[in-house]
């Protein structure tokens, strides 16, 4: 998390922005979206409608859906980190 905090404070230096809590919350909860999008979006067929189904019956945890992204085999690392890049490049463009 402390990273992600660095990541924020960066972007929004770089584009010239004050930041505030505000701003610097809405910011991490934005990344974090772009993230777990990415990892949803790279988990294969079988893995992403388990996930879809128990999200739609309310059956989803946080240690399933660990789970499910360790047993999927994605890498997660270079996932998250191709996310973060899109992201820097989308704020940076004011797309973000």
């Amino acid at each position: 998390m402390e990273k992600l905090d660095e990541f924020i404070s960066e972007l929004l230096e770089a584009r010239g922005v004050e930041e505030t809590l505000e701003n610097h919350a809405e910011l991490l909860e934005k990344v974090n979206d772009k993230i777990d999008r990415a990892i949803l979006a790279a988990l294969p067929g079988e893995a992403l409608d388990r996930m879809e189904g128990a999200l739609e019956d309310g059956s989803a945890t946080e240690n399933m859906v660990k789970n499910l992204v360790e047993g999927s085999e994605i890498n997660v690392e270079e996932i998250t980190i191709k996310a973060l890049e899109d992201f820097r490049d989308e704020f940076l463009n004011g797309e973000a």
